[in-house]
């Protein structure tokens, strides 16, 4: 396991988040100032999947949500490596939705 691994696996104890995700009920949220919910999940791949609904976004925060899939420079991907899907920023994705894309980023090799 690299130093940069490891340092990744520290910081999700010390931030009480789980080490491992599989599916969005795993995932750890959190309500912005505005009441939104608000969740970011680093893969060992060093990709990061960004999950964010309320009043602003492009989900509910309750049944969909927003989604980005950020690389290990914290820049926008593009979705078309992973989907069909266009741009950078996914709306109105269900929790199921959001299951499915955690399973294609953990398969994403970073080369």
């Amino acid at each position: 396991m690299s130093i940069e691994k490891l340092l990744r696996e520290v910081n999700k104890i010390k931030n009480n988040e789980p080490v491992d995700v599989n599916t969005f009920e795993e995932l750890t949220f959190k309500t912005g100032m505005f009441g939104e919910k608000r969740s970011r999940y680093t893969f060992n791949n060093g990709l990061t999947l960004s999950v964010a609904g309320g009043d602003g976004f492009y989900g509910d925060g309750i049944v969909d949500f927003e989604i980005a899939i950020l690389d290990s420079f914290n820049e926008l991907m593009s979705l078309n490596i992973f989907s069909d899907e266009f741009g950078n920023v996914s709306g109105w994705q269900t929790k199921e939705d959001i299951t499915k894309w955690i399973q294609s980023i953990k398969k994403y090799s970073v080369e």
